[in-house]
C-alpha cells in the first residue's frame, strides 16, 4: 500500500537493504490459483493437524503452514500469496523493526 512506500521514502530506506518477513501461518498456497509467486517445493513436514512448506524461488526462500489435509509433492510448482498487511519490514544495518504507520512499536 501507498502508506508503506511513503514510510521508506520518509525514513530515508531507499537504497537501502531491508528484510521482508512474513509468519508462515500468514502464507497463502495453491497449486492452481496461478496469481502469486511461482515457487518450487524444497522439502515438507506432515504434522497432523498442519503441515509446514519449504519452498524456494530464485534464491528466495519462504516457509508456509497449510492445513494438514494435503497431499505436496517435492519439486512440484506452488503459487504464493502474501498479505501486505501481514508483511514485517527489518533495517539490515540496525536489524530494527521498520514500524509502519498504524502499527505499533514493540517494547
Amino acid at each position: 500500500p501507498d502508506e508503506m512506500g511513503h514510510r521508506f521514502y520518509d525514513e530515508n530506506y531507499i537504497g537501502k537493504h531491508i528484510l521482508i518477513g512474513v509468519r508462515p501461518e500468514d502464507v497463502q498456497v495453491s497449486a492452481k490459483d496461478r496469481d502469486g509467486i511461482q515457487m518450487r517445493l524444497d522439502a515438507f513436514e506432515l504434522l497432523g493437524a498442519h503441515t509446514n512448506l519449504f519452498l524456494e524461488q530464485s534464491g528466495l526462500e519462504i516457509a508456509a503452514t497449510v492445513k494438514g489435509n494435503c497431499d505436496p509433492q517435492t519439486g512440484n510448482v506452488y503459487y504464493v500469496h502474501l498479505s501486505a498487511g501481514k508483511l514485517h519490514f527489518f533495517d539490515m544495518d540496525t536489524e530494527s523493526r521498520i514500524v509502519m504507520p498504524g502499527e505499533m512499536p514493540m517494547a
